[in-house]
């Protein structure tokens, strides 16, 4: 298993800070939706941004963590970042020009969801030199096959 030398202390704080915030928000939008949609977790993570978001802030806080801790991120947990980053973008997107201003949740929960966090993960992926590249016929199929699946299901979902 290869790693990457650690990002700055700097970065690992802001994805930690950013990775706690997204689960926060996360539970706070499904503690407010209860008393209207019941106490489901399956429906509630059945949604792709509730999913993809909640995944890919565990995959932030320990990319955090471990590049705090450790040496390095292993590859693994890059290609994981990868795959997140992937899905966020296909959230944004589809959120943004497909399906504006739909849904529940406050308006401030569907800025950050949809705009801020793939904004920020984007530029994070871009700007920050902690990773090597990685092949993008081993990266290509795993980073949209999935999400694209999970969006058409989705979209026919009543």
């Amino acid at each position: 298993m290869t790693s990457t030398p650690p990002p700055p202390r700097t970065v690992s704080a802001l994805r930690l800070a950013v990775g706690t915030s997204v689960a926060g928000i996360l539970l706070y939008t499904y503690v407010i939706g209860i008393p209207r949609q019941g106490a489901s977790l399956v429906d509630y993570f059945g949604y792709f941004t509730n999913l993809t978001s909640l995944l890919t802030a565990g995959i932030l806080i320990v990319t955090g963590l471990t590049s705090v801790r450790a040496k390095g991120v292993p590859s693994s947990l890059t290609s994981a970042r990868a795959v997140a980053v992937a899905c966020m973008i296909i959230v944004g997107i589809v959120y943004n020009v497909l399906v504006p201003g739909t849904g529940s949740a406050p308006l401030w929960v569907s800025a950050t969801l949809h705009t801020i966090f793939p904004i920020l993960l984007v530029l994070d992926w871009i700007f920050v030199d902690d990773r090597s590249p990685l092949p993008w016929r081993r990266l290509g199929p795993q980073a949209f096959d999935q999400p694209c699946r999970r969006v058409s299901a989705e979209a026919t979902r009543p």
